[in-house]
């Protein structure tokens, strides 16, 4: 990999030459690595933006010819590209005044890193490395459905231009910790961990698990980092050598839509479209992603790149994890249900998660006002109290009737409903909701927080309780609120009206000198036994 200075000057234009030297005298090169005529590399911009280059170095008639991509704007033979170019003549000469062996250059590092650690004004420049002649890589390919992917292992052979010559699979992960290979470096140890960790229950034998949750993220940016991630159209391909690198890729943001077939409907991501500019026009043809991973975050697999995708992150209470789950386990809806599907979605708030695949009509009412409603219940509080003794925990809920249409508090969904083919849009009273809470709260009750229970209220002592149940409830009424009691609730409190007794003698009919008698209360002016 011989070219000089003069090289570059002849290719590289007056003003892209000029901004890679300045680049490289403020040693914006954070990561070189030599396979053969490849250079792959890691420029840090000039805000916190890390750029990363594939260089092809061609020797020609003519003299070497630079043929370099970037995940920049200006994407091909920019200044990054320069900048890496000139760093590594500079280090060509640095060797040359001061030869030393590759081991020797190993050895010092590891001293270098042991005696300043985290604190080496030099820890972040990547020595130049040739490639190895074999080394673990991870793979990704499509499953048996062809729906998801899968991550397995293999151990490569490369050629001395760094071709990839052949890989065979790693059936059992967990022996290269046992017996290590000679081709296992240091550094690969955590990925192989993570993997490991990754599989679980699986058996030992298992070679190929699905990236999932946290775990899953963390093992792919730590692959792509250190281009170790390659990607297989089928797992039988890896024999072959069919194996293609995967290039890390910005964060994209996605959205739903519903994809359109000649019967049916399905519901599917896409790439939500980005600014119009020259870098985004290529990415802007293609919105469907090629597969989804779930992970924690989630990550996209796209035309041989891969990243974070940003899902839809609205303040609805449902996670983007569980989100993921329902679009991966959408039916096909057959188009003649194409109408009725939106309006349900609107009708019934879950248009805030999944967009409508036509659009409705819809109308909007403020004219309608809330009729409070307070339910009120008991149910058996597992963990608390004294061993062997029950206790019980007492809350209550505070939703709002809109013309039939009821909403918790401290929500923030809308209220719809379906009138003919139009959907109507209820607007909330939020003055009146906050108001009707504000006379729960001179109650002594106290507003929570509670995924099961939305709209949740306590209060701190049976005794507040129970002065609630006899005093305030029949007010409120009276002020027409609307009261639902659960069977559960232990407050369900009523004044007795009076007492009443029944004696009936029923020696004439058997005979016998018995009599039976009923002693009992009246509530609400009802005879209870």
């Amino acid at each position: 990999m011989n070219f000089t200075q003069e090289d570059l000057r002849k290719q590289f234009d007056d003003a892209t030459y000029r901004a890679g030297l300045e680049d490289a005298g403020h040693d914006r090169v954070k990561q070189i690595q030599l396979a053969a005529n490849l250079i792959r590399s890691q420029v840090k911009g000039l805000g916190n933006q890390v750029w990363q280059q594939n260089i092809f170095l061609k020797s020609t008639v003519r003299g070497p010819l630079f043929q370099g991509t970037c995940t920049c704007v200006a994407n091909t033979n920019c200044r990054h590209v320069v900048s890496v170019l000139l760093t590594l003549l500079q280090r060509k000469k640095n060797a040359d005044a001061q030869p030393v062996s590759a081991p020797v250059a190993a050895w010092l590092a590891r001293l270098r890193n042991a005696a300043f650690g985290a604190s080496d004004p030099a820890a972040s420049t990547t020595e130049v490395q040739e490639a190895p002649a074999q080394r673990l890589l991870y793979v990704l390919s499509p499953d048996a459905s062809g729906r998801r992917t899968v991550l397995g292992l293999c151990q490569a052979r490369f050629r001395p231009n760094g071709e990839i010559a052949s890989a065979l699979p790693v059936a059992d992960p967990q022996s290269l910790l046992v017996e290590k290979p000679d081709y296992l470096q240091p550094d690969d140890e955590s990925p192989l961990r993570l993997f490991i960790a990754m599989s679980g229950s699986a058996p030992s034998s298992q070679s190929q698990v699905e990236p999932r949750g946290l775990i899953g993220a963390q093992l792919l940016r730590m692959l792509t980092d250190r281009h170790q991630l390659l990607w297989t159209n089928s797992w039988a391909d890896i024999g072959k050598g069919l194996l293609f690198p995967l290039r890390a890729a910005p964060p994209r943001e996605a959205r739903l839509v519903w994809t359109e077939t000649e019967s049916s409907l399905r519901l599917s991501w896409e790439f939500a479209p980005q600014p119009e500019n020259e870098d985004n026009k290529r990415a802007a043809r293609k919105q469907q992603i090629d597969y989804i991973l779930p992970t924690e975050p989630a990550w996209y697999m796209d035309n041989l790149t891969c990243g974070e995708l940003l899902l839809p992150a609205k303040d609805t209470g449902i996670s983007a994890k569980d989100l993921q789950e329902l679009v991966a386990q959408a039916p096909h809806v057959p188009l003649k249900d194409k109408t009725a599907i939106s309006r349900m979605l609107m009708t019934q708030g879950l248009s805030e998660w999944i967009p409508p695949p036509e659009s409705v009509k819809e109308s909007v009412r403020e004219d309608i006002m809330p009729t409070p409603v307070l339910r009120l219940g008991s149910m058996p509080n597992k963990g608390a109290g004294d061993a062997g003794e029950l206790s019980w925990y007492d809350y209550a809920q505070l939703l709002f009737d809109y013309d039939g249409q009821t909403v918790f508090y401290g929500t923030q969904l809308s209220v719809m409903r379906a009138r003919d083919a139009v959907v109507e849009r209820i607007v909330r009273q939020e003055e009146a909701e906050t108001a009707f809470c504000d006379v729960l709260r001179e109650s002594g009750f106290v507003p929570q927080d509670h995924a099961a229970l939305p709209g949740l209220l306590e209060m701190t002592s049976q005794a507040d309780w129970m002065c609630f149940s006899r005093t305030v409830v029949p007010e409120l009424e009276k002020q027409g609120w609307r009261i639902e009691k659960a069977q559960e609730y232990r407050y369900d409190i009523a004044e007795i009206e009076e007492w009443y007794a029944r004696i009936a003698d029923e020696g004439a009919e058997t005979g016998r000198d018995w009599f039976n008698l009923e002693l009992g209360i009246v509530v609400n002016k009802k005879r209870i036994s």
